[in-house]
């Protein structure tokens, strides 16, 4: 066969033993590495193709990291939280999270007992939650293996406010689920939260808050 004749590359992927995924690659070029597709990019394609084109829609967290940052150059106040509860649901675009607020760690005690005493009131207040929806997720591609930005649009309630929040994020798909992460801005006074004027240098106007959360196929 000559170098540059035509040729075709037929793979078969079976999934759960009943249905088959056909996927032919027409190739006109030379055989060289730099100029075809690697065939792990090709093994990738082919997993994320069979596995979420199937009915899974609905996924569960399994793993979770909620961080903020309310610092100022005069002192850090940062914590961390792996307690949240989310879903997602890919067919809807629906997505809901929900964070115990008594669950952010500090690094000095005393920071973690004003923050759920005199900021957030955490035993009137609980939870923070957000409930949203992914927007234009019919254009979402996870079959590509790739990264995709999305935007999320919903209302983030904190504190005992509600509040229309548009989030940025991005998603992408992993062997066992998907992985989400985003970094965003809050601005205390709109969710009520009081910040006394002694405290005014070293707690920021804006809290950074940055998640990341794994989830896997929701099991009933």
């Amino acid at each position: 066969m000559k170098k540059n004749s035509r040729f075709t590359i037929v793979i078969l992927c079976f999934y759960k033993l009943k249905k088959t995924f056909l996927i032919c690659l027409n190739f006109t070029s030379c055989l060289h590495l730099d100029n075809i597709l690697t065939m792990k990019k090709l093994l990738c394609f082919l997993f994320f193709a069979s596995y979420y084109t199937n009915a899974q829609s609905l996924f569960m967290l399994k793993t979770s990291q909620v961080t903020f940052f309310a610092g100022t150059p005069i002192e850090d106040i940062d914590a961390k939280n792996t307690k949240s509860t989310s879903f997602i649901n890919l067919k809807t675009g629906d997505i809901m999270v929900s964070i115990p607020n008594k669950d952010f760690v500090f690094k000095r005690g005393l920071m973690q007992e004003h923050f759920n005493e005199n900021y957030m009131e955490s035993e009137k207040y609980p939870k923070s939650t957000f409930k949203g929806t992914i927007q234009n997720i019919d254009s979402l591609n996870l079959q590509s293996g790739e990264p995709q930005k999305i935007a999320v649009k919903g209302i983030l309630n904190m504190h005992g406010v509600e509040q229309n929040q548009l989030i940025n994020a991005v998603i992408s798909a992993q062997k066992n689920g998907l992985f989400v992460e985003s970094s965003f801005f809050v601005k205390l006074e709109d969710f009520k939260i009081d910040r006394p004027k002694i405290v005014w240098e070293k707690l920021a106007e804006k809290v950074e808050v940055k998640l990341k959360f794994e989830y896997v196929p929701y099991q009933k």
